[in-house]
């Protein structure tokens, strides 16, 4: 992958995430806040993408640990020798409510042709280890999809639950690190109900 594609796809993904804040903005009493890569400059963003950790290490070790067993095998065989940064995967945005931080969300688009979403195994790593560095929730949150006006999400617990197939990313097109897909059919459940959840939860 050629650093003009890569930044190409960065700057796909920061205006789906730059939409999502919009929509968001709409919501009363709720404001997001930007997190992660978008906060990075272009040099630095190349930098981190050349940057790892031995998978030897304990610290690796450790953390691919937490991946659902059955996807271990392909990180691994993906990844090589070296376990990339997971800085890299840092939360998108950070949703607050009421002025109180409720969760964490991870952004991705839904425009692809076909099917099927891709989630990178090495974000949804990340989301799991942040759940613990950042003491607060994480969701992957999706785009509308074609003639729906619905932002939806899903649960870490939920994606291992539903994923079609993994792979370890080797001669694919993207950012070519392992990844799981997961049937488009399966982004049935509106944010706006778990955001009605949270207003429940936070009475003013």
């Amino acid at each position: 992958m050629t650093y003009s594609t890569a930044t190409s796809r960065l700057l796909h993904g920061h205006a789906i995430e730059d939409q999502f804040m919009e929509w968001m903005s709409s919501k009363s009493l709720w404001t997001t806040h930007e997190f992660g890569q978008k906060l990075y400059d272009l040099k630095l963003q190349k930098d981190l993408r050349r940057s790892g950790v031995s998978v030897k290490t304990e610290q690796a070790r450790e953390l691919i640990s937490l991946l659902p067993e059955a996807w271990q095998f392909k990180y691994l065989r993906g990844v090589g020798n070296e376990m990339p940064l997971l800085c890299r995967w840092d939360p998108d945005v950070l949703c607050v409510y009421n002025g109180k931080l409720q969760f964490f969300t991870e952004i991705k688009s839904t425009a692809n042709k076909g099917d099927l979403v891709f989630i990178e195994m090495s974000c949804y790593l990340a989301a799991l280890a942040n759940a613990r560095r950042l003491c607060a929730p994480q969701i992957f949150v999706f785009s509308p999809l074609d003639n729906s006006n619905s932002w939806t999400y899903l649960t870490l617990d939920q994606i291992p639950e539903l994923y079609a197939f993994s792979s370890d990313g080797k001669g694919s097109r993207g950012s070519q690190t392992p990844y799981v897909a997961i049937q488009k059919t399966h982004l049935n459940q509106p944010i706006e109900e778990l955001l009605h959840k949270y207003e429940q939860d936070w009475p003013l």
